[in-house]
């Protein structure tokens, strides 16, 4: 994984899918937590979340590391939180499913009609419509499909191969780092939504 890649006061290194590595490190967590400390003055932490667990990178208290250089890592962009919202909250929603594979349609269902349906879109399209054109939706499934590809990286999602031009993809439990990190924007997307709009 790639462990260069950080967010707020955090680098994430969901491991989950990556069963001999994960082996790895849970039978041998202290001497990696004390190779991870050593060499990028980060800690390791172990966590479990529906069930499953999994690793990732987190810096001590507020002091971001050797990986918190800036030619070593970067935040997550503003798209890349958005599209970590979005997914947490299709998580949650399929909470009780065993697998949460999700496609485009199923994102786009979300962003017309769910709960935060205004803020997603204020978020997304910079206006409330009842309907957008095609070529805004374009626009935004790119966005989503390149994040989508990132967040594969990170281990929060493992894109499914051999699906031709489709976009489709399961949700990783790591994906509940978002809610850790994004608090308060979570107990506030409209909030959250405002402030990203009036920055832009």
């Amino acid at each position: 994984r790639d462990i260069g890649v950080t967010g707020v006061q955090t680098c994430a290194l969901p491991i989950l899918d990556d069963y001999t590595f994960f082996s790895l490190l849970e039978k041998h967590e202290k001497y990696w937590k004390f190779f991870y400390r050593s060499l990028y003055a980060m800690n390791l932490v172990g966590d479990i979340f529906d069930r499953q667990a999994y690793f990732y990178l987190d810096f001590f208290d507020s002091d971001k590391g050797k990986l918190g250089e800036p030619a070593r890592s970067h935040q997550l962009t503003e798209i890349q939180t958005i599209a970590g919202l979005v997914l947490l909250d299709i998580y949650y929603h399929r909470y009780f499913d065993e697998k949460k594979v999700i496609c485009w349609t199923d994102i786009q269902s979300l962003i017309k009609d769910s709960e935060h349906h205004e803020q997603y879109k204020k978020l997304l399209f910079g206006v409330i419509r009842d309907s957008y054109t095609e070529q805004e939706w374009l626009a935004v499934e790119r966005r989503f499909r390149n994040t989508i590809n990132s967040f594969d990286r990170f281990g929060w999602v493992s894109v499914m191969p051999d699906q031709g031009k489709d976009l489709v993809f399961e949700i990783n439990p790591a994906i509940y780092r978002m809610s850790k990190l994004y608090k308060e924007e979570l107990f506030d997307l409209d909030s959250f939504a405002t402030k990203l709009t009036n920055n832009n």
